[in-house]
């Protein structure tokens, strides 16, 4: 495939049901950051995510240290994020993209763990994460290696 010689790019999108599917842990907020949308794992995770909810509400910003407003996400987005749930303390580590032509912001994201017991402890199992996210076989690797 070359696509400098290809006339047009046909637009690629999901439909919902493999949006959700292959973005678990997604959330999408508007311009004013209350929620639009979230993966059915996180939002079994953290049941606070309710429609018009607040992302400042309901997630704490670690990094980039600073606080969660619509132009410090913009200004920060080619950075990695990590949020911190306020009730229940889970990680999730990802990125906000400005979805083009709209004012919704959407973060790609996955838990953050340093032990693969996490995982079990919050009632978490393989078939709750994506089959492309890498996160369940670091910790595998992770795990091994300090056995070792």
């Amino acid at each position: 495939m070359n696509p400098g010689n290809q006339p047009s790019t046909p637009a690629i999108g999901l439909p919902p049901e493999q949006f959700a599917a292959a973005f678990p842990f997604h959330l999408a907020v508007d311009w004013n950051l209350r929620f639009l949308q979230a993966g059915a794992t996180v939002r079994r995770l953290c049941p606070e995510i309710q429609p018009d909810a607040s992302l400042a509400a309901v997630f704490r910003l670690i990094r980039p240290e600073g606080e969660i407003t619509r132009s410090w996400i913009l200004d920060n987005r080619q950075r990695f994020f990590l949020l911190e749930h306020r009730s229940t303390g889970l990680q999730l580590r990802g990125e906000f993209m400005h979805l083009p032509g709209t004012e919704i912001l959407l973060f790609l994201g996955s838990p953050w763990f340093v032990d693969s017991a996490e995982i079990a402890a919050r009632g978490l199992g393989f078939d709750d994460f994506a089959i492309h996210d890498p996160v369940v076989d670091m910790l595998q690797v992770f795990q091994a290696s300090k056995i070792a």
